[in-house]
């Protein structure tokens, strides 16, 4: 059930290397996707994807697209151990920022998470990027070969703006969509199928990000915006993402 657990959620295509300038679990304008080369995601990212209230059931369509069988977060957690961010760190500048930034409009809202890596250079890169194994995770997360295979940007972010539940609760809700669209034909059913999933296989999980995170998201809404909070010193750390 949980072979996609490590796929990068996303809004839009989250099937290649890029990222975008959106982050996880906003309105839609850049996110990130993870292997090394592929499709641009979009800036606003995941926004697209955050838990809201359940409403009325809507007709599933292909039995695995979304599963009917309910996901659960306990089965979610036997495979998939969310790490806390630990607190925002100090390490990236207006600078790394700005470059950021640049490199997106370059790209019309999409970047490699390669070039992403590059851009931000050594020390800010080290805290955006962590591998799975790290006892603390930035907003990417990467394999033992460097590759990375998970968006962690809006979990990250939520944990440090709210709680470490809240970030929990956040990330076990994008592996939930993703687990239950794992077998969506191609990526238009897949977007199609998260709005299913969310009111279907994966209800319970999204009733409880939706109890669990009380806080505004807007802060959360784009992948600079999140740089500047998780690695650059928090919601008052004095970089401007905005731009």
């Amino acid at each position: 059930m949980f072979k996609k657990m490590f796929a990068l959620a996303s809004v839009t295509a989250l099937t290649g290397l890029v990222a975008s300038v959106a982050a996880a679990g906003c309105s839609s304008t850049t996110s990130v996707s993870g292997e090394e080369g592929g499709t641009p995601v979009t800036e606003a990212g995941t926004d697209a994807k955050k838990p809201v209230e359940a409403g009325p059931e809507e007709e599933a369509g292909p039995a695995t697209c979304p599963t009917t069988t309910e996901i659960t977060a306990a089965e979610i957690e036997m495979s998939f151990k969310w790490v806390s961010p630990g607190g925002a760190q100090n390490v990236c500048n207006q600078t790394n920022i700005d470059d950021l930034t640049a490199l997106f409009t370059k790209g019309m809202g999409s970047a490699k998470y390669t070039d992403i890596k590059t851009t931000l250079g050594t020390a800010c890169a080290a805290c955006a990027f962590t591998k799975q194994t790290a006892t603390k995770w930035g907003l990417f997360l990467e394999d033992a070969a460097g590759k990375t295979i998970f968006d962690n940007s809006h979990a990250a972010c939520e944990a440090i703006l709210e709680n470490d539940a809240c970030g929990k609760a956040d990330a076990e809700f994008y592996v939930c969509l993703d687990s239950a669209c794992a077998d969506c034909a191609d990526q238009t059913a897949t977007d199609a199928c998260y709005s299913k999933a969310a009111k279907g296989a994966c209800k319970s999980v999204t009733q409880a990000g939706v109890a669990a995170c009380t806080i505004d998201p807007a802060p959360c809404d784009s992948t600079t915006k999140i740089l500047a909070i998780v690695c650059g010193g928090g919601l008052d750390g004095g970089l401007d993402a905005s731009k």
